[in-house]
């Protein structure tokens, strides 16, 4: 699948640090990106951020709120309350590709544009989806995922937020094996060899 090229610009880890901590975060700790389109659902996520603040083993959680403005007020009500630790609350943004770098993995419904931006990231994935109540292609989905241990399939936000560090890192050797996705610079090749080609038909 075609992703945009901006999330092929790689950042240092020194750059990724200093990022994390611009938002708030610790600079080395896990952290989870939770991204659930542009309208994500209030209550789950604001459940399952609350759930990543209260681990055990400290991480930092990305949401992306979106277009939803009652989810993003209820996050930041609730860090202004120091309810929320190492989160950082985003609303909509075309930074997408940054805050996918900063992250380790990626949690979401399992859309095929978002598990492959991820992959390009380098993050493994968390999917929420029972299977039948899944579209079809998103079905397909999750079956390659679960297939090349690119990611895990969940039902809830407990265990979510009961994945360990080690279990992401395990995923993530998964995905750096995985065969790197090219196909947007490699449309960009076929395109030229067609008009070439037509070129040379005149």
């Amino acid at each position: 699948m075609l992703v945009h090229p901006r999330f092929y610009s790689l950042h240092t880890r020194v750059e990724l640090d200093e990022f994390r901590a611009m938002y708030g975060l610790e600079p080395k700790a896990m952290t989870f990106m939770i991204m659930f389109g542009s309208h994500p659902p209030t209550e789950f996520v604001e459940g399952l951020v609350k759930k990543l603040s209260e681990r055990t083993e400290a991480a930092n959680c990305i949401c992306m709120c979106g277009k939803n403005s009652d989810l993003r007020e209820r996050l930041l009500l609730r860090q202004r309350a120091g309810e929320l630790q190492r989160t950082a609350v985003i609303g909509f943004t075309d930074k997408i590709p940054l805050f996918m770098q900063m992250s380790n993995v990626v949690v979401g419904k399992p859309g095929p544009g978002v598990v492959s931006e991820a992959l390009v990231s380098s993050d493994p994935l968390i999917l929420l989806g029972a299977r039948g109540e899944v579209m079809q292609q998103e079905l397909d989905v999750l079956r390659w995922v679960e297939e090349n241990r690119a990611g895990i399939v969940v039902t809830t936000a407990e265990e979510i937020a009961a994945i360990t560090a080690s279990q992401i890192k395990q995923m993530t050797e998964s995905v750096r094996n995985l065969t790197p996705n090219r196909a947007v610079f490699e449309a960009v090749g076929a395109m030229d060899n067609i008009l070439v080609a037509g070129d040379q038909r005149r």
